[in-house]
């Protein structure tokens, strides 16, 4: 499964700031509207849920068969404090990864040493480096009540 964490500071919270074994490298993606809108379309919540699921083997049978997974964790500062906040997490597979590889991507950047360089200015106390500016993604309200996203 491939996952997109869309919040800068849940990224840096799951790499370790790109010095996770394994994780060294942190990307910057940046993906079309309408392949994100598709993704949380046929998203699915990776756990269920009896206010937005009506019966729990039908979402087993669902989840089973998507290719999109989603989860909601909290989110993190750029200093890896919880938040209040939930942070999207989205993973695809099948059809939906190829979809993402082949038509949804319009950049990659590496963002690694923007991870290390915040790492050491949150240590030393210093001023952040310019980071990406995060802003709230409104979605239809079919997809809202899909993934719990409540009103």
């Amino acid at each position: 499964m491939t996952w997109i964490k869309p919040s800068f500071g849940w990224m840096l919270y799951r790499c370790g700031y790109g010095y996770k074994t394994g994780q060294e490298v942190v990307l910057r993606i940046k993906i079309r509207h309408e392949g994100w809108l598709e993704a949380l379309s046929n998203g699915v919540l990776s756990h269920y849920d009896r206010k937005v699921h009506d019966d729990k083997h039908a979402f087993e049978q669902t989840l089973k068969a998507s290719d999109c997974r989603v989860q909601w964790d909290p989110d993190r500062t750029l200093g890896l404090e919880r938040m209040e906040r939930r942070a999207i997490q989205v993973g695809l597979r099948g059809s939906l990864t190829a979809a993402y590889a082949k038509e949804w991507i319009l950049g990659i950047e590496d963002v690694s040493a923007l991870a290390h360089a915040i790492k050491r200015s949150v240590a030393s106390g210093a001023d952040l480096p310019e980071v990406p500016e995060e802003r709230i993604y409104d979605v239809p309200d079919n997809i809202r009540t899909r993934l719990g996203m409540g009103s």
